[in-house]
């Protein structure tokens, strides 16, 4: 007789769960994130008034406390879920292994499915450690049991809409960093142009929700994931073949082609030539120079231009207009930098597990 097991009903995920399981990084992640989810969370419930103060002095105080909870939360459920998700299916694309998935009886919404649960599962192990933190906050009274409730909902609806639409970027770009980028600005966009589909504002407005309003903003981000899904579906076959492409290179090699046929006005100057077709002795970094959209100094020259040119902008506006106060640069200057460092991280970061994904490494 035959008897049939969870592993047989969902193959895909229990593959994803046990391979997670597998991994020391899953455990060492884990404790991180609650050594700082606790470590925030006893900083927010005891930094007004100290460990020594008594119980009486924090009556009344667990509304506070507890809101700050959920949005620190909310935080790094936006911080740390895209991060999870982004390689769903890019992983298996860059792998070549989408085809091969493709291929077994399971049936392309079944993969889509499979694949976003073993992402919402273990968000999910991570957000039930904020629970407790909160049943403390909630002991302190301010706090009704059905605020306790929606906010548990609400946090495992943010789980479910962040991921969904993660693995829709993930079925549709083509490499994982591709899908990094799209699911961490597609979730800004929703959360400040789209704010009847974010859970960012249902938390934000709560306090001046009534009950059925609540639902049908609740509907709406559900309604939310489910478009998520049947776009990553939709998608899972169309974008599965598509050959890897960097837009960015392509871009700068039509600026190099329009540039090269104004320089025959000029008699054909160079001012750094960096456009050598062949190594000579620096294989491995002739290929990352010439063939990476940030390696070439003309290509950098160029990035760095883009840079510049609001800063500069800004700059001029404020000596024409006399502003003594220099907040506007000083802020354009902090997002500058931030943007200049993600590029750099996000470059180096897959300089080596993209040649593992590429099976390249060996050669």
């Amino acid at each position: 007789m035959i008897t049939s097991s969870p592993t047989t009903w969902f193959p895909l995920l229990s593959k994803e769960l046990i391979e997670l399981a597998n991994r020391r990084r899953t455990y060492l992640i884990r404790f991180v994130y609650a050594t700082l989810l606790f470590s925030l969370g006893l900083l927010i419930l005891y930094g007004r008034h100290g460990v020594s103060a008594d119980v009486g002095t924090r009556l009344g105080e667990g509304r506070a406390m507890f809101d700050e909870l959920v949005w620190l939360q909310m935080a790094g459920i936006y911080l740390f879920l895209p991060a999870m998700t982004a390689g769903a299916f890019t992983l298996e694309k860059e792998r070549d292994t989408l085809t091969l998935l493709l291929l077994t009886t399971m049936p392309p919404w079944t993969i889509v499915v499979q694949k976003y649960l073993s992402r919402v599962v273990p968000m999910l192990c991570y957000v039930i450690l904020s629970f407790p933190l909160m049943a403390v906050s909630y002991s302190h009274g301010g706090v009704t049991t059905g605020t306790l409730y929606f906010a548990m909902v609400l946090l495992i609806l943010t789980v479910l809409h962040v991921a969904a639409v993660s693995v829709m970027c993930s079925s549709f770009c083509r490499t994982t960093v591709e899908s990094f980028l799209a699911s961490y600005g597609l979730l800004a966009v929703s959360a400040t142009c789209c704010p009847i589909f974010s859970p960012v504002q249902i938390l934000r407005h709560a306090s001046m929700m009534q009950g059925m309003t609540t639902l049908t903003a609740i509907i709406l981000v559900l309604m939310g994931t489910g478009a998520c899904l049947i776009l990553a579906r939709a998608c899972l076959l169309k974008r599965a073949f598509i050959p890897p492409r960097n837009f960015l290179l392509e871009f700068f090699q039509a600026l190099d082609r329009m540039y090269h046929e104004w320089n025959q006005v000029t008699g054909g100057i160079v001012l750094v030539d960096d456009g050598r077709e062949l190594p000579d002795d620096k294989p491995v970094a002739w290929r990352e120079t010439s063939k990476r959209s940030l390696g070439t100094f003309r290509y950098l020259f160029r990035v760095l231009v883009l840079l510049e040119l609001p800063i500069l902008f800004v700059a001029q506006q404020v000596r024409l207009n006399a502003i003594s106060n220099q907040s506007v640069v000083t802020n354009l200057y902090y997002l500058v930098w931030g943007i200049g460092g993600a590029m750099v991280c996000i470059h180096a970061a897959s300089v080596i597990s993209s040649e593992r994904s590429r099976q390249t490494l060996d050669s």
